[in-house]
C-alpha cells in the first residue's frame, strides 16, 4: 500500500510540474506574494525529506542561519517548489550525503540557500542545458520529465533572484539560490 501511495504522489507531482510548465510557457504563471516566516517554511519543507534520507542511509546536514521570526514577502508556494525540486534531485542523484545551508544577510536583505550533494554530478558540457525544458542527461535512467530545473529557474528569476550550479562529473553538484 505504501508503494502505491508513493507512486501516486510521484505521478501527481509530475502532473503538477507539467501543468506549471504549461503555465510558464503560456505566460499564465502568476506569483502570489504573501508575508510568511522563512525559517518555519524552510524547516517544514526540509522535515519532509529527513525520513527518506535516513531510510536510504544518506547524511542530511542542515545549517539554517536565519532569524526564526524573519518574515519575507514572496510566493511561499514558489519557495516550496524550489526546495522540493532541488532536494528531490539531490536525493535522487547523491551517493551518501546532502548538505543544505541557508544564510540571511541583513545588510543586503537577502537570503542565500545552497543544496550540495556528493552524487554523480553533471558533465561540464551539459551544465548550460540543465535549465532547458525536458533536458536530461541520457546516461541516467531516473524518473522525471526534465522540467523541474526549468521551473526552478523561472520561479527564482520571478523573484529577482538567480540560481547558480557548480558541478563536476562524479563529484556531486551544488545549487545556490539567491
Amino acid at each position: 500500500l505504501n508503494v502505491i501511495k508513493k507512486n501516486c504522489k510521484s505521478l501527481l507531482d509530475l502532473i503538477n510540474q507539467l501543468l506549471d510548465y504549461k503555465k510558464v510557457e503560456n505566460s499564465g504563471f502568476t506569483i502570489n506574494k504573501t508575508t510568511f516566516t522563512l525559517y518555519e517554511t524552510i524547516t517544514t519543507t526540509l522535515d519532509n525529506y529527513k525520513f527518506t534520507a535516513q531510510s536510504r542511509q544518506i547524511s542530511f546536514e542542515q545549517e539554517i542561519n536565519v532569524p526564526k521570526n524573519l518574515n519575507v514577502y514572496m510566493d511561499r508556494g514558489a519557495l516550496e517548489k524550489i526546495l522540493n525540486n532541488l532536494l528531490t534531485n539531490a536525493l535522487k542523484y547523491c551517493k551518501s550525503s546532502i548538505k543544505f545551508t541557508c544564510e540571511y544577510n541583513a545588510d543586503r536583505d537577502e537570503f542565500v540557500m545552497s543544496i550540495k550533494d556528493d552524487g554523480i554530478g553533471i558533465a561540464e558540457s551539459n551544465i548550460h542545458n540543465i535549465f532547458k525544458p525536458f533536458f536530461r542527461e541520457d546516461e541516467f535512467n531516473q524518473l522525471g520529465a526534465g522540467i523541474g530545473l526549468f521551473l526552478v529557474k523561472h520561479l527564482v528569476e520571478s523573484h529577482n533572484g538567480q540560481i547558480i550550479v557548480d558541478s563536476q562529473k562524479g563529484n556531486g553538484s551544488e545549487f545556490v539560490v539567491t
